[in-house]
């Protein structure tokens, strides 16, 4: 019996083959493959996705790395080891039994995972998980569910177009993360507004990339900056590592955690956002 092959296209006329439209990299001056213009400032590398090669990649081994991270996390929840900088002198509250920054984490690590993990099961037309089913699974069981799901489907996820997902966001940070006219739940106590964003697959890159950051920082395994900024945190993360860049003389700031950088303007600005916001909520509190 013969048995013929099917020739493939001619490169000019198979679909596939043509020059897709090039775009930068969504991490932008963070770009793993980040290029210096003549002005000594960066940009994301020009790619065919949203992002880079190198930084698909990274995503894809923080999402692998999700689960064994948690854990990591899980078991410093009940370090009491603190930074320097973190201790407040002549306090006579109590000490809390659990470290809270290690809890919100997460908690947001679960929240995150699950609703991107929605959302690619609603694009990919999956089945999506029963709810009460999900309310009752442990948070380990159900962050490896989402991992292993994302992970099958990162082309997919970082692909998604934007649309309204519920986030927490810190007040100091809504006049930069939430645009205008966006309502929300305030909740003054706790620091932070529920409010509806428009994310996008970019917007999950970002938010897994973070999330591992911030993790990594937390658990003690990222380096400290060695010329602290004091009196502020990060604009992206709300860690308080800015530091001067060593060798970024464009910027003036360079958090230690997630690698944000702010010029000087950007860091002037951000000094005066935050100094606003603490004299309301000092206001609102006596």
């Amino acid at each position: 019996m013969l048995v013929t092959r099917r020739q493939p296209y001619w490169v000019h006329s198979d679909p596939d083959a043509r020059p897709r439209p090039q775009q930068r990299c969504a991490r932008a001056e963070k770009c793993a493959d980040a290029e210096t213009g003549d002005d000594g400032t960066q940009s994301g590398a020009w790619t065919e996705r949203t992002f880079c090669d190198r930084d698909t990649r990274n995503i894809s081994r923080c999402i692998a790395g999700a689960p064994e991270q948690w854990v990591t996390l899980h078991l410093e929840i009940g370090n009491k080891r603190q930074q320097a900088a973190d201790r407040v002198s002549g306090s006579r509250t109590p000490p809390i039994p659990l470290r809270a920054d290690v809890d919100a984490l997460l908690r947001e690590y679960v929240s995150v995972f699950a609703s991107w993990d929605e959302r690619v099961r609603a694009a990919a037309g999956l089945t999506l998980p029963d709810t009460g089913l999900s309310r009752r699974r442990r948070d380990a069981v159900a962050l490896a569910a989402a991992a292993r799901l994302l992970a099958a489907h990162l082309d997919r996820l970082l692909g998604l177009p934007a649309e309204p997902m519920a986030r927490a966001v810190p007040l100091h940070r809504i006049g930069d993360d939430v645009p205008e006219g966006v309502r929300g739940r305030v909740r003054l106590d706790a620091g932070y507004a529920d409010v509806p964003l428009d994310l996008s697959g970019a917007d999950a890159g970002l938010e897994i990339l973070g999330l591992h950051y911030r993790g990594r920082r937390l658990a003690g395994l990222t380096r400290r900056p060695a010329v602290v900024l004091a009196g502020v945190p990060c604009k992206q993360c709300d860690l308080v590592e800015l530091a001067e860049p060593q060798d970024r003389p464009q910027y003036k700031s360079e958090c230690g955690s997630c690698g944000h950088l702010m010029t000087a303007a950007e860091y002037s600005s951000w000094v005066g956002q935050y100094a606003a916001y603490v004299r309301i909520t000092a206001r609102e509190a006596s």
